[in-house]
């Protein structure tokens, strides 16, 4: 079942992070129901007879669905292979908080304020994006099994840790051996494709692994 949670979430996240030109599968609907019905799936147990359980399967799908993969990842995703950012990319960095630190880091701790946006600045930036909201996620949850209503999953803070790592790993592989991804469809052209299919494997075998 864990390979299964792997293949089924790789093709959810590539799915959602592909540009496909068709009405019906480039539907945000239809691929929003489908990683949401997964997570649904990944967490099922024997205590479904339970409408607490319910509610909490609800919750914490939500979350997982609208401020861990939804929520955008900027422009840090090709982790620091872009030229210098224009106002617009800096906009888009700019929309989540997660610059501060990062902006701080440079100008203050690195005195480096023209090495912004390069692999260091991005791979943190990533590392923010994907391991805060696992982090917000396993403190409730701890914060819950206080009461005895579930019980603390920090591992979770590992799977948004992995992220940032997948990706540069991905575009790593695709300048070091182009030729892996010389054959272009939909689902393989390109580095991101890769870590789209192994952070979507490693998310969904991992709840299924976990559970709430």
């Amino acid at each position: 079942m864990v390979v299964l949670y792997f293949i089924l979430g790789g093709f959810a996240r590539l799915w959602f992070g592909s540009d496909l030109e068709s009405k019906i599968w480039s539907n945000r609907g239809l691929q929003t129901a489908f990683m949401m019905l997964l997570f649904v799936a990944c967490f099922y147990d024997s205590n479904f007879t339970s409408w607490g359980k319910w509610l909490l399967v609800a919750v914490v799908t939500c979350w997982l669905q609208f401020q861990f993969w939804s929520r955008g990842h900027g422009c840090c995703f090709d982790v620091g292979r872009d030229e210098q950012p224009d106002c617009s990319t800096l906009l888009r960095y700019n929309e989540r908080w997660y610059h501060y630190p990062c902006d701080w880091l440079f100008e203050k701790v690195f005195k480096k304020p023209y090495e912004k946006w390069g692999f260091l600045y991005d791979f943190l930036y990533l590392t923010l994006r994907y391991t805060c909201p696992m982090l917000a996620l396993s403190s409730v949850l701890y914060f819950l099994s206080l009461f005895g209503i579930c019980e603390p999953k920090w591992e979770y803070i590992w799977v948004g840790f992995s992220i940032a790592p997948i990706y540069a790993f991905s575009i790593s592989l695709q300048e070091r051996e182009p030729w892996i991804f010389e054959k272009k469809t939909w689902y393989w052209r390109r580095g991101w494709s890769l870590a789209e299919i192994l952070s979507g494997g490693v998310t969904y075998s991992a709840c299924y692994c976990l559970g709430v």
